[in-house]
């Protein structure tokens, strides 16, 4: 490799958004035309040099990208391999020779498994706001979602995915796609770099675009006004119940600091479960609610029944920031140091079943049972107030 694609490779490795959007600079015209010429489209020459970057980038951060390559030709061949591969599969007949690769390229296997990853994403991308987190949790943990909308119609978008041996269950390659942190950046990286290319081969005119902000100010208009009729004249919806009320601390030690002096209940943290809530705290600061799941739910199996509260009290409420009640719920009814968080969990209780009527009308008499249950057990004023004003929101 010359000196400039050693440079190139290390940026890759990261990945930077750089390194990524010079192979696109320099190579992405090339490469097109390379699976045009095998018989694909343009809209295909530029799919599967898409699928190729994202491959090169993970082979450059798992250090298996040859120093030897020349980048060019690596994403020319590995292109127009993803499209042969794509093309046998449907049984499209390509009226081109076969071409053997002069760089060591990945097998059919590793190109059908990033193939496979990339669909699994895009599919997911296609969910709703609301179902997203919900089939992201069911990735990162072992959790029964019976009867769960969203991973049933996630499940139905991958049919070539499914595993005959168990239908109800996430593939492999997706539980892949959804937790791998080197695939979700690099996938960023690359959707990025996609969106900033289609815009600069598709430049409004300066006329287009003052008519396309006129209509969006229109658009906006309508729909304020639109929303502010149906405020003035329904009921209080339960969602917006659940957010005036919903505060999550800021920190898992500055919220366990302010429970110990409120309670005087004497609580000894473990230093090993003390190591790992710190290790949580900082993404629950960060507000990356999937990571604070994932680093404390290898404490849920702890024989600290300490460690085992407080890891379980700070996923339900992770889960509740992924707008996900139902786990939130099934983690709050696994606490047993009703002593320490029985004031909280009441009302965390309350407030998940707050949301669940948000998106199920049919439980608000459920949900005002619970916020019941937490205002009886409350002994903060503040508290007591907000469930009374709640109880006359949700009505009887």
């Amino acid at each position: 490799m010359t000196p400039d694609n050693h440079s190139l490779l290390d940026d890759l490795r990261l990945p930077e958004a750089g390194a990524v959007e010079l192979l696109y600079t320099r190579f992405r015209k090339s490469v097109s035309r390379a699976v045009e010429a095998a018989g694909g489209s343009h809209a295909d020459g530029n799919t599967f040099f898409r699928v190729a970057v994202i491959e090169t980038c993970m082979l450059a951060n798992q250090n298996m990208l040859p120093e030897s390559a020349d980048i060019g030709n690596f994403l020319c061949e590995l292109s127009t391999a993803h499209f042969r591969d794509w093309a046998s599969e449907r049984n499209l007949y390509l009226n081109t020779p076969d071409i053997y690769p002069e760089e060591p390229i990945p097998d059919a296997a590793s190109r059908a498994h990033t193939r496979k990853l990339i669909r699994a994403r895009k599919q997911w991308q296609k969910l709703g706001e609301r179902c997203r987190p919900e089939v992201v949790t069911a990735a990162l943990i072992d959790v029964n979602f019976k009867d769960s909308a969203c991973l049933e119609a996630y499940l139905k978008s991958l049919p070539e995915l499914i595993r005959p041996e168990n239908r109800h269950a996430l593939p492999p390659e997706a539980r892949e796609a959804l937790t791998s942190p080197l695939f979700k950046r690099v996938c960023e990286i690359v959707d990025r770099q996609e969106s900033v290319t289609a815009l600069n081969q598709n430049p409004a005119s300066t006329s287009e675009r003052r008519r396309n902000r006129l209509i969006a100010a229109i658009v906006l208009i309508a729909a304020a006004l639109i929303a502010l009729w149906t405020y003035l004249s329904a009921p209080k919806p339960a969602e917006e119940i659940f957010n005036e009320n919903y505060a999550p601390p800021n920190s898992i030690f500055e919220d366990k600091a302010e429970r110990t002096l409120r309670d005087a209940v004497a609580n000894t943290t473990p230093e090993s479960c003390k190591r790992i809530l710190e290790d949580a705290d900082v993404y629950f600061k960060q507000k990356n609610w999937e990571e604070v799941i994932v680093v404390l739910f290898p404490v849920t199996n702890s024989d600290s029944d300490v460690c085992k509260s407080d890891a379980l009290f700070y996923m339900a409420i992770a889960s509740l920031q992924l707008e996900n009640p139902e786990l939130a719920l099934e983690c709050l009814s696994k606490i047993s140091d009703i002593e320490l968080y029985g004031e909280d969990l009441y009302w965390y209780q309350a407030l998940a079943f707050v949301k669940i009527a948000a998106e199920k009308p049919g439980k608000r008499s459920l949900a005002r049972k619970a916020v019941e249950r937490a205002r009886s057990n409350t002994v903060i004023p503040e508290r007591k107030k907000q469930a009374e004003k709640m109880l006359s929101e949700l009505g009887d």
